[in-house]
C-alpha cells in the first residue's frame, strides 16, 4: 500500500472516529438535557418543597417543549457531522452553538412561565386578596388563555326580578345596588363600587345541566335565572347591564340534590352552547396543590381567585383551601391550577366581613386561626 493511500485511509478513519465521538457526545448532551427538563416537572407550590414519591407525568405542553429541544439537538448533530468534511464551516458551528444556548434558555424561561408553579403571577387588590377581573387575563399567555376558556362555562345565579325584558332579544339587569351600600362597607374595601346582582355561582356539568351549592336556591327554581357574561367590561368599571336572551337560562328541575354535600344540579330549559367543564379526582392531590376559582363573590361581576392552595386534603368528602371566596362564590368551580380540571365546588367558608364600629371591612383570616374555605370534592358528586 502506498504512503499516499495510507495517509488518505488514515485521514478518513480519523474523521470517522472524530465524527462518532462528536455524535456520541451530542447524544449524551441531548439525553442529559431531556432528563433535566423532565426533572423540572416534579411540581410543587411556592410554599412546599418537593416530597412526592410518585411524580405525575408532565403535561402535553411540557412534552412539546422537550421535543423542541430534542429536535434542535438533532439538527445540531447534523450540522457538526457535515462540518467534519468541510473545515470552512467550523466557524459557523461555533456561532450556532451560541445561538443554541440562547434558544434553550428561552425555552427554559418559557417553561418557567407556562408550567412550573413559581411563575410570574397576577396580583389582586391587596396582599390578602388575590381576586382579579376576567378582563385582566392575557390570552397570549397560555395558562391565562386556558382560564379564559373555562370562564365561558361559569355563570351567575340571579333572582328573576333583577331582570327586565327590553324587547324580544334583550334583558336589562338591575345594577342599582352597589357592594358598598349593600354591606355598609368601609371605603378601603376592593370592588365596593361594583353592583350586587346575584345570589350564587353555577357551572356547566352537562349538555343542559349546571351544578351549584344547594343553599343558593332559597326559593323555588321558578324564581331564578342563570346568566352568562356578567363581567366588568373595562378598567373604568363599566358593567354589561344589557344581556342577550341567548345568555339567559332558566332552571326547570333538580336532577341531583344532596343535603349532606350541599350540592345540587339543575336541568335547564334548553341545551347549552358552551363547553362542559372537565373534572378529575381530588383525592390524589397533595396538600398545597395550587388551585384557583371562577365565580361571583358577593354577587358582583365575575372574578378569578388566584394564588391559592389546598390547605387540608385529609377528609374523604371535602377539602379546605386558602381561596379568597365570598358568599356569592357558593357553587363556584375550584380548579387544579396545573391541569385546569375542576376538583371541587365551593360551598362555605369563613366570615366575609366584620364590623369595626362604623362600617364593615373584609375579614382577614390568618392561619392557623381559621379552617379555610370548604370545597366539596367533585369526584364524589360526579361518581
Amino acid at each position: 500500500m502506498s504512503q499516499q493511500l495510507k495517509d488518505s485511509t488514515g485521514t478518513r478513519v480519523n474523521k470517522l472516529t472524530d465524527s462518532l465521538k462528536v455524535k456520541l457526545k451530542a447524544q449524551e448532551e441531548k439525553n442529559e438535557l431531556k432528563q433535566l427538563k423532565l426533572n423540572r416537572f416534579n411540581f410543587f407550590s411556592p410554599q412546599k418543597a418537593v416530597q412526592t414519591i410518585e411524580v405525575p407525568p408532565p403535561p402535553p405542553q411540557a412534552i412539546e417543549k422537550v421535543e423542541q429541544i430534542e429536535l434542535y439537538q438533532e439538527k445540531r448533530v447534523e450540522i457538526i457531522l457535515e462540518s467534519m468534511s468541510q473545515e470552512f464551516q467550523q466557524e459557523s458551528v461555533i456561532v450556532d452553538e451560541d445561538f443554541e444556548a440562547e434558544y434553550e434558555k428561552a425555552i427554559i424561561e418559557d417553561l418557567d412561565k407556562e408550567v412550573i408553579y413559581n411563575t410570574e403571577r397576577l396580583r389582586g387588590p391587596s396582599r390578602y386578596d388575590s381576586r382579579v377581573e376576567v378582563r385582566t387575563l392575557n390570552p397570549d399567555i397560555k395558562w391565562q388563555r386556558t382560564i379564559l376558556k373555562k370562564n365561558k362555562s361559569v355563570a351567575i345565579i340571579v333572582e328573576k326580578e333583577k331582570l327586565s325584558l327590553i324587547n324580544e332579544q334583550f334583558y336589562q339587569i338591575d345594577i342599582s345596588t352597589s357592594l358598598e351600600n349593600f354591606y355598609n362597607l368601609c371605603g378601603n374595601v376592593p370592588f365596593k363600587n361594583q353592583p350586587v346582582v346575584g345570589v350564587g355561582t353555577a357551572f356547566i356539568s352537562g349538555s343542559n345541566q349546571m351544578t351549584t351549592a344547594k343553599h343558593v336556591f332559597q326559593r323555588n327554581l321558578e324564581h331564578y335565572v342563570i346568566v352568562f357574561g356578567f363581567e366588568l367590561l373595562n378598567k373604568n368599571g363599566i358593567v354589561e347591564a344589557i344581556v342577550h336572551k341567548k345568555n339567559v337560562y332558566t332552571p326547570i328541575s333538580k336532577v341531583y340534590n344532596n343535603d349532606y354535600y350541599d350540592v345540587t344540579t339543575v336541568a335547564l330549559d334548553r341545551e347549552l352552547n358552551r363547553p362542559v367543564l372537565t373534572w378529575e379526582n381530588s383525592k390524589l392531590l397533595d396538600d398545597r396543590t395550587e388551585v384557583y376559582m371562577i365565580g361571583h363573590p358577593s354577587g358582583i361581576p365575575k372574578k378569578i381567585a388566584l394564588n391559592a392552595g389546598i390547605l387540608d386534603n385529609s377528609n374523604s368528602h371535602y377539602f379546605y383551601t386558602t381561596l379568597d371566596s365570598f358568599q356569592g362564590n357558593s357553587g363556584s368551580p375550584v380548579f387544579n391550577r396545573q391541569t385546569h380540571n375542576v376538583i371541587g365546588i365551593l360551598v362555605s367558608g369563613e366570615l366575609d366581613y366584620k364590623f369595626n364600629g362604623s362600617c364593615n371591612e373584609i375579614n382577614v383570616c390568618k392561619l392557623p386561626y381559621c379552617e379555610g374555605e370548604k370545597v366539596v370534592r367533585i369526584d364524589n358528586i360526579m361518581n
